[in-house]
């Protein structure tokens, strides 16, 4: 693996915070440019077309409008396996405010937020252990995709454990942490100093209210209109 001791883990985070800000910053100022109002709250349907939203003081207000659009998006998943929630495990927004390089990562989940993190973290010195239920990453994909993918990771140093189903872990991500997998009927275990869980995303749908909204004749989310 290409020596990358070198990169400092504080000014890579750093910069990623600088251009997330940059971006909020020009989305604000187009929005603003459209005239329509912009309330920052956290927001949940009390009725057809009617929201309650909380504000940041703890005031709240009432909206309605003749088109509803539900645009919250997702978050990691996180699956029930003994041990994952005391681990601590690391998500991608962790991943991306980590101000050290991890000695090693261990990813559970092929598909790309696993795979991009890998490879950055790869690159910038880690050794990266990946592992997934499947008999190949990015299952879903082409043959001549996934194949492709596992001559590059192969090419790159990085591991992966395929068709293994995740036992238990125990530890702590940051510190030291255990990951044992059934792998074909075999038990293999796995250490490591940092964990990531990337199976998937859930929808930030709970609490808002979704039940009220059924009087609507639709609602949405953000690929259909009401």
């Amino acid at each position: 693996m290409t020596d990358t001791s070198h990169i400092d883990m504080l000014a890579v985070r750093d910069r990623k915070r600088t251009m997330v800000s940059g971006l909020n910053d020009m989305y604000l100022e187009n929005f603003r440019q459209t005239g329509a109002e912009f309330i920052l709250g956290s927001g949940r349907f009390v009725g057809s077309k009617t929201l309650e939203v909380t504000l940041a003081d703890g005031v709240t207000r009432r909206v309605r409008g003749a088109n509803v659009i539900v645009s919250t998006g997702t978050r990691a998943a996180s699956e029930p396996i003994p041990g994952l929630s005391d681990a601590q495990p690391l998500t991608h927004i962790e991943a991306l405010e980590l101000d050290v390089v991890p000695r090693h990562l261990i990813v559970i989940g092929g598909g790309y937020v696993g795979l991009e993190l890998s490879q950055a973290m790869s690159r910038f010195g880690s050794k990266v252990t990946v592992i997934d239920q499947n008999d190949r990453l990015l299952h879903l994909e082409d043959d001549d995709v996934t194949s492709g993918l596992a001559s590059l990771f192969i090419h790159e140093g990085i591991d992966t454990v395929l068709n293994a189903r995740v036992k238990n872990i125990s530890g702590r991500s940051g510190t030291a942490v255990t990951v044992v997998v059934d792998q074909g009927g075999r038990e293999k275990t796995l250490v490591g100093t940092h964990l990531l869980v990337a199976t998937g995303r859930r929808p930030n749908t709970e609490n808002i209210g979704l039940e009220l909204a059924v009087d609507c004749p639709m609602f949405c989310t953000s690929e259909e209109l009401v």
